[in-house]
């Protein structure tokens, strides 16, 4: 299915379930049409010298997840922070 079309479908039934949502919760939206090639930055979390054997790469993820998304996701701006990596 066309991409612009399937957006078009989902956006009346968007409009449609606004009309179902209780006054003061928000109001339906898609985000825009994007993909990995629209990322514009890359960043790697490594551990500092000389600790290198106390993280794990899970350990490294866990970071990355709940402390520097968090961080990065509070910036004016950023639209989504897409997660690589770990096991």
């Amino acid at each position: 299915m066309d991409v612009y079309l399937a957006r078009q479908l989902v956006g009346e039934y968007l409009k449609e379930a606004e009309s179902n949502i209780p006054a003061g919760l928000g109001t339906p939206e898609m985000a825009p049409i994007s993909t990995g090639l629209g990322e514009i930055y890359q960043y790697v979390v490594r551990p500092e010298e000389g600790y290198e054997d106390k993280f794990t790469p899970t350990d490294l993820r866990t970071i990355q997840d709940w402390i520097v998304r968090r961080q990065l996701s509070g910036i004016e701006g950023v639209v989504e922070v897409n997660t690589m990596g770990g096991f």
